[in-house]
C-alpha cells in the first residue's frame, strides 16, 4: 500500500513539473497568427514600394519619349534622333503625334494651311495624316 501511494505522488509531481513549463494552446495559436500577420504586412509593404518604383520608371520613359518626339518633330519626322531611350520603347510617328498633342487637319481649297495660333505646320502625309492633310503640332 505504501508503494502505491508513493507511485501516485510521483505521478502527481511529474504532472505538476510538466505542466508548470508548458505554454497554453491559446498562446501558441495567437503567436502563429501574429507571425502570419507580420509576414502579410511585410509582403504588402514590399508590394506597394515596388508599385512606386514602377511608376517612377513609367514617368522616366514618358519623359524620354517626349524628348525623342520633340527632337524628331524638328526634322519634320524625316531623321530619327539619337536621343537615348534606355529600356523604353521607341515611339513611332503615330505615338509621337499623341505624345506631342499634334493633330491632322484638312487643307481647305485655295487657303493657307489650317493650323491655328499656337500650332505649327509640320507637313503633309505625316503621322497617319492623309495626303490632303497637314500635321499641326503645338509650338
Amino acid at each position: 500500500m505504501v508503494g502505491v501511494v508513493k507511485e501516485k505522488n510521483k505521478l502527481k509531481k511529474i504532472k505538476v513539473i510538466f505542466m508548470k513549463g508548458a505554454i497554453p494552446i491559446p498562446y501558441i495559436i495567437a503567436l502563429i497568427f501574429g507571425v502570419i500577420l507580420i509576414a502579410l504586412l511585410g509582403y504588402w509593404i514590399s508590394y506597394q514600394s515596388s508599385k512606386t518604383i514602377g511608376t517612377g520608371q513609367t514617368t522616366q520613359c514618358d519623359t524620354r519619349q517626349h524628348l525623342y518626339c520633340s527632337q524628331w518633330k524638328l526634322t519634320r519626322f524625316s531623321v530619327q534622333p539619337l536621343v537615348p531611350l534606355g529600356n523604353c520603347e521607341r515611339p513611332d510617328q503615330e505615338r509621337c503625334k499623341t505624345i506631342l498633342g499634334c493633330e491632322c487637319r484638312d487643307i481647305p481649297q485655295g487657303q493657307s494651311p489650317p493650323c491655328s495660333s499656337g500650332y505649327e505646320n509640320i507637313g503633309g502625309g505625316l503621322a497617319g495624316c492623309r495626303s490632303n492633310q497637314v500635321l499641326c503640332c503645338p509650338v
